[in-house]
């Protein structure tokens, strides 16, 4: 999901729908995860924030765990963590173990 596409587009489309791909590829990765889930109840999904406590709000919905950052430093993460929790429930923050 963190992945950027190397060269952004969609060239064999219409030129009107060229920029979907973005909206596609997360629509793409939200079927899947649904499915996942429907076969798997009992598996917990996790998903990362991009870096900078990004979070997709429409995957909340599909995942049970968000990491905050790459960054595992402890005290970094308890900054990190603490700014996360004033947005988003602290319940899904996947905290290292």
């Amino acid at each position: 999901m963190n992945r950027p596409f190397s060269e952004p587009g969609w060239s064999d489309a219409p030129k009107s729908q060229q920029q979907e791909i973005w909206v596609r590829h997360v629509q793409g990765l939200y079927q899947i995860l649904g499915k996942l889930r429907s076969k798997h109840p009992d598996v917990i999904f996790e998903s990362c924030s991009g870096g900078g406590g990004r979070v997709d709000l429409g995957i909340l919905l599909r995942t049970d765990q968000v990491w905050t950052s790459d960054n595992t430093d402890a005290f970094d993460c308890l900054k990190i963590q603490e700014g996360f929790s004033y947005a988003y429930a602290p319940k899904i923050i996947r905290f290292e173990s």
